[in-house]
């Protein structure tokens, strides 16, 4: 199983590709659309990185988020990624596959169950119900309207297999969503103005920003990606400072640095720093993809990159990675606290 992700991904290494059991329970570490999740699963020796694999929706479609490829939202699609990330993140979930392997790709399809207070919720049902993704019997049908379940083709309920009821629901779910206009049925689902700190505007306005129009200082941002254990990229999320609302920038840990993941493409190649790996798991398993109350205080001598303060209700993520020996102090951004 891949044990490093990009933009929240597993990485495509020479590992063989990752078959999971047939049912099985693993926590979502990220949330990468409306349809698709990263599962983190348990490391198999002591002190080693958790694997982690691609899962996707089995036979529905969210629309896709902006990309490097495509720079623009589908419509609904942030919305569409909010919701499933605000239900799920962090959380353990039951899975059970249906598509794996060399047919699959990179990822595993199936379905994804919350179970919550005694209830189970199939997520990807819930999904289409509110309107965060297509059934693909309708996505690729001429007339958009594909009656696709087997009770349609005069098959009772009793004989239809787990998989022919679920593409039933799909519809019934699909139908209800439709009549109800919402998420991607409404008349102009939601797309983002996503700007990039350094390409759209400069980080220090930002910075300035935040500390004179903030919330009490504080924006709230949602930790994207996660670098090293104490850079990462953010997006804000709050509306406070609208011109800044889904700006993405680069954020450094005020008073900490830690060890650095080496860059294997570069010549000649640079190593990896020890430790650089646990570091980055120990901030990605607190906070990547949360959406916390950040505090920043400056930026980097080059003017690129934001310092500050991650506000988690559980205490400081720097001081943290300070007691288990995993960052070391930095003189230049202590000196902004």
């Amino acid at each position: 199983m891949a044990t490093t992700e990009s933009d929240s991904k597993p990485t495509n290494g020479k590992a063989p590709p990752v078959i999971l059991p047939k049912q099985g329970v693993a926590r979502v570490q990220s949330v990468l659309s409306g349809d698709t999740v990263v599962l983190l699963g348990r490391p198999t020796a002591p002190n080693q990185v958790p694997p982690a694999v691609l899962f996707t929706f089995s036979s529905v479609m969210a629309p896709r988020l902006a990309s490097k490829a495509n720079p623009v939202d589908e419509g609904g699609a942030f919305e569409a990624r909010e919701w499933l990330r605000k239900l799920v993140i962090g959380k353990a979930v039951r899975f059970e596959t249906l598509k794996q392997g060399a047919t699959a790709g990179d990822r595993i399809y199936g379905w994804l169950f919350l179970e919550d207070t005694g209830t189970s919720t199939h997520l990807a049902l819930e999904c289409v119900r509110n309107g965060y993704a297509t059934p693909k019997a309708v996505k690729y049908s001429q007339d958009g309207n594909k009656e696709n379940d087997a009770e349609a083709n005069g098959k009772a309920a009793a004989e239809m297999s787990p998989e022919e009821k679920y593409e039933q629901d799909l519809m019934v779910a699909y139908k209800e969503a439709l009549e109800a206009k919402r998420g991607v049925h409404a008349a102009a689902p939601m797309v983002r103005k996503v700007k990039n700190s350094v390409d759209d505007f400069a980080t220090l306005a930002l910075v300035e920003a935040c500390k004179k129009r903030g919330d009490h200082g504080k924006l709230m941002c949602v930790v994207e990606h996660v670098f090293d254990g104490s850079r990462m990229r953010c997006q804000v999320t709050s509306s406070t400072i609208p011109e800044y609302q889904y700006a993405n920038f680069t954020l450094l840990l005020a008073g900490v640095t830690c060890p650095r993941l080496g860059n294997p493409k570069a010549s000649p190649p640079i190593p990896s720093e020890p430790l650089c790996d646990e570091a980055r798991q120990f901030t990605q398993l607190r906070l990547l993809q949360r959406e916390l109350p950040l505090s920043l205080i400056g930026t980097d001598k080059s003017g690129g990159s934001a310092v500050g303060i991650v506000h988690h209700p559980k205490g400081n993520i720097a001081i943290e990675l300070l007691k288990v020996g995993l960052a070391r102090m930095t003189d230049w951004s202590v000196r902004m606290m």
